[in-house]
């Protein structure tokens, strides 16, 4: 009886201890089914593409072409999922909803404008960026950079 309650105590402790000592993955799949996400260009003085871009949550991707694309009109392709969790992850981390609502200072001219707006979980953000305002924090024109790359826009640019 003694043996078999150490040996019980044993089998346990290795238990607990082999379970504790695994890695465990703190990884989530987050739900981004809800998400929008949109950017749009503007024109400039020359050839700037003007269009726009929404990323939808389910992988979907609309582009319309407005002026100087390859493609004028509407299109639309898929993506998968997880490029749109990658893309709002980098939103998050880039604290798009901290940044001002307008970067408009006009200290160069003739550029385009850019548009984004930002829906995650029911919250929307919408900013406005005049490229020609030097104010405009990096994190913002790299998210533009992403949205773009991460919608495959250059299909219909080029």
């Amino acid at each position: 009886m003694k043996f078999t309650l150490q040996l019980l105590a044993f089998c346990v402790l290795t238990t607990s201890i082999f379970s504790c000592s695994q890695p465990k993955s703190n990884f989530v799949a987050r739900d981004v089914r809800t998400a929008r996400i949109s950017l749009t260009r503007t024109n400039c003085y020359g050839k700037c593409p003007v269009y726009k871009v929404t990323v939808y949550g389910t992988g979907n991707v609309e582009f319309e072409g407005f002026a100087n694309t390859k493609v004028l009109g509407k299109q639309s392709t898929q993506i998968p999922v997880d490029s749109v969790r990658t893309l709002v992850a980098e939103i998050e981390k880039n604290q798009y909803y901290a940044l001002k609502d307008n970067y408009e200072e006009y200290q160069m001219t003739d550029l385009p404008t850019v548009f984004t707006e930002v829906e995650i979980d029911g919250v929307l953000k919408k900013i406005k960026h005049y490229q020609g305002d030097r104010t405009t924090p990096q994190q913002l024109s790299d998210l533009e950079i992403r949205i773009d790359e991460i919608a495959t826009t250059p299909q219909w640019l080029e």
